[in-house]
């Protein structure tokens, strides 16, 4: 699929809507949290641990990897830059990474950076929270898994007068679960590395889903009625060199007084996409993990070895088969298993042939993906094996065989009398 967007605007009125639980009273102002971050900036993790605890009572984080400190160089790892983040990043003023903005400001709106606690983060909030908001927004998103169209209905609510007779809506797709590394990951936020070394990267920008892209969408002010949109996008299977997994994205909205990026936010809200099929039918979650064998090091002479991968599933049933396979030294081998239904709680142990293995350091990992239409895998992080290095000897060794080297050549070693005459 190519990697492009398509959209289509659709006024009340022209189909039927979701029945979204937005607001009609008076509420407190949401915060919407745009943290600055980077898989080369050491110190992001300890932005994200410190606003963990703050992400409840209607705050929303929207993770911009952004600059030169998301430039994966040359690893070859995700980069999940956006140019809808890049915008952002240039308006926000910033004294270095991690940096968080809270609803924005007026103008080059300025940021925080992380501190010794997240007592001055807590404090931002609480101010903005201790405005009332003159608007209300809700949002409800789904996505067929075959065509891979997702739909975003919104509603929008006036509870007050408003500043002006327009103001404009934003709304954001993220992706959770991108497994990558993260520098700093082990001292700040360990709680988000996986068993197999990497880093769960979570709410992460993607792409803006409304017409006006990080300008907005004009809302008219009309007090007292639910105003509705809905926006649908074709989805493409990545965006840059990062896959768009479908089972793993939701929506970040909010609504701004100008049409502008410098604009102050007044409230937001986030929204689930759910996976369907063709007949909208919601597709159910299972959770695949894989474990593997490793050779036999007794004697850490081995030439052939027989992997085998333990797939376990902890939710749901996974009974459309599944992709498992190994990654040995670079090299992928996969193999589909379309003949087992795993239930909640069910094991499968497949093995593959045998391997040869040449003396040296080697680099195994095993994995599993779902390959099923009806369910989706809710939880990437097991999927992918601990990476395990091990070295291997030879069984033999030939001492007849002739070696060039004259050892008589050698002169015996003299001390060489040098610093406090000590000899070397």
């Amino acid at each position: 699929m190519k990697n492009t967007f398509t959209f289509l605007l659709t006024l009340l009125g022209a189909v039927s809507f979701a029945q979204l639980p937005v607001s009609t009273e008076l509420e407190r102002r949401h915060v919407i949290v745009e943290k600055f971050t980077g898989l080369r900036c050491t110190y992001c993790p300890l932005a994200t641990s410190q606003l963990a605890p703050l992400k409840k009572d209607n705050v929303y984080v929207i993770n911009v990897h952004a600059s030169n400190w998301a430039d994966p160089v040359n690893s070859g790892g995700p980069d999940m830059r956006t140019a809808e983040g890049e915008i952002i990043d240039g308006i926000a003023q910033k004294q270095g990474y991690p940096a968080m903005g809270f609803n924005r400001g007026k103008g080059k709106w300025s940021t925080l950076g992380a501190g010794q606690d997240n007592s001055h983060l807590k404090a931002e909030i609480d101010k903005i929270q201790g405005d009332t908001s003159y608007v209300n927004v809700a949002f409800q998103g789904t996505v067929n898994s075959v065509s891979r169209e997702m739909t975003v209905d919104v509603e929008v609510y006036y509870t007050d007068s408003a500043p002006s007779d327009k103001q404009y809506l934003s709304v954001v797709l993220l992706q959770d679960h991108i497994v990558a590394s993260q520098a700093g990951a082990n001292l700040f936020d360990p709680e988000n590395i996986l068993d197999n070394g990497l880093y769960r990267h979570t709410g992460v920008l993607r792409k803006y889903v409304n017409p006006g892209g990080t300008d907005g969408d004009a809302i008219d002010f009309v007090l007292g009625q639910v105003i509705k949109r809905q926006y649908k996008m074709a989805l493409p299977d990545s965006i840059g060199n990062v896959p768009l997994s479908l089972a793993h994205l939701r929506v970040v909205g909010f609504i701004m007084e100008e049409s502008t990026v410098e604009s102050p936010i007044v409230t937001g809200n986030s929204g689930s996409v759910a996976l369907v099929d063709d007949s909208g039918n919601s597709l159910q979650s299972i959770d695949l993990s894989a474990e593997g064998q490793l050779p036999d090091f007794t004697s850490h002479c081995v030439e052939e070895f027989t992997p085998k991968c333990k797939i376990t599933n902890a939710v749901g049933s996974c009974d459309e088969g599944f992709e498992v396979g190994y990654v040995y030294d670079g090299n992928t081998v996969s193999e589909q298993v379309t003949s087992e239904t795993l239930n909640s709680g069910d094991t499968y142990e497949h093995t593959f042939a045998k391997l040869n293995i040449s003396p040296g350091l080697h680099a195994l990992r095993y994995f599993v993906n779902s390959t099923g239409t009806k369910s989706y895998d809710k939880d990437l992080g097991g999927n992918i094996s601990k990476v395990k290095s091990f070295t291997t000897k030879s069984q033999s060794v030939d001492i007849t065989a002739p070696y060039g080297e004259d050892f008589e050549s050698y002169q015996p070693r003299q001390p060489v009398r040098g610093f406090h005459d000590i000899a070397y």
